[in-house]
């Protein structure tokens, strides 16, 4: 499953649609992130993978909302 990425404040958050990652970027401050840049700044699983370890899935409107909350608490 291909996931679009996005970091607030330290922290790296996998999207698992542009449009949701989208609407975290431009409503909630999320800075947009490829793949690669991703995996840069948030590591890898080992030395053949291509894979970030160091995320927040977020799935839905409902976990974007819940994430936003807790962040700005």
């Amino acid at each position: 499953m291909k996931n679009y990425y996005a970091k607030r404040n330290g922290t790296c958050y996998a999207f698992q649609s542009m449009q949701l990652r989208n609407l975290a970027v431009y409503a909630d401050e999320f800075e947009p992130l490829n793949r690669a840049d991703a995996m840069k700044q948030f590591g890898y699983t080992d030395s053949c993978s291509m894979r970030v370890i160091k995320c927040t899935s977020i799935s839905s409107k409902e976990d974007l909302l819940r994430i936003t909350s807790e962040v700005k608490k």
